[in-house]
């Protein structure tokens, strides 16, 4: 008998028991926050806010990176229709390489927050830290796989971020970010050794880092008297 794949992957359920946990200490608005986007070489980071309606269904909701692009982007539209609010913040390529993935990753998470109307009371976000909210909050490691709301942020960044992608790769086809959204693949690799360190690359990553004083170091045998270039390739 053949079964039609459900672009779900068979883990575990998360479920909502530190959402009720703090509702039965009093608090009301509970906003999930996750971001996507740290470990790509290109591109901005995103993280999004929600604060979903109690109760709710939704079924299927779970961590992004267990879902099909197809399911994901079915989730986003029951997410948003069963949610009170939501916000989403980018931080670019730029600004995390001159003030460090932390820095830019704590920016971003206060923005979202910030960002969201009805202001929660209370915040769940996936990983170690709580960024120095206001607002009360607990941060629970794998989050996104534990509690429905801190997912349904998941997905919700993720598709944001996968359709700017998207649009990237039409405006900066040589790279093919279409295919791998900025993380470090073998044809990300490839389409860099080819073409060069683009503007939307971080350079504060090993890998590009690696590249671009590769570039320097080939320019400057090259033109023993000229100064070194941030790059090479195409200049977008």
């Amino acid at each position: 008998m053949n079964h039609k794949s459900s672009g779900i992957s068979h883990k575990r359920q998360p479920t909502n028991i530190r959402e009720r946990f703090w509702r039965q200490q009093g608090f009301e608005l509970i906003a999930g926050v996750d971001e996507v986007g740290v470990g790509a070489w290109a591109g901005p980071m995103v993280v999004a806010a929600c604060i979903l309606k109690y109760p709710r269904r939704l079924a299927g909701v779970r961590d992004s990176k267990e879902l099909t692009a197809k399911k994901r982007a079915e989730l986003y539209e029951k997410i948003l229709s069963n949610s009170l609010t939501y916000a989403v913040a980018f931080v670019s390529s730029k600004i995390i390489d001159h003030r460090g993935l932390s820095v830019a990753n704590h920016l971003a998470v206060n923005l979202a927050i910030s960002r969201l109307n009805p202001r929660p009371d209370f915040i769940l976000l996936d990983g170690r830290f709580t960024h120095g909210l206001k607002q009360s909050a607990e941060a629970i490691i794998d989050g996104d796989a534990k509690e429905v709301v801190i997912a349904a942020a998941s997905i919700i960044a993720k598709v944001t971020r996968d359709r700017w992608m998207i649009k990237l790769a039409r405006a900066c086809p040589y790279y093919g970010f279409e295919r791998h959204k900025g993380y470090g693949t073998e044809f990300h690799q490839h389409q860099l050794q080819k073409h060069g360190v683009s503007q939307w690359h971080r350079d504060s990553y090993a890998p590009i880092k690696k590249l671009i004083l590769a570039a320097n170091r080939d320019y400057l045998t090259a033109h023993p008297s000229r100064r070194p270039v941030r790059a090479f390739g195409r200049a977008y």
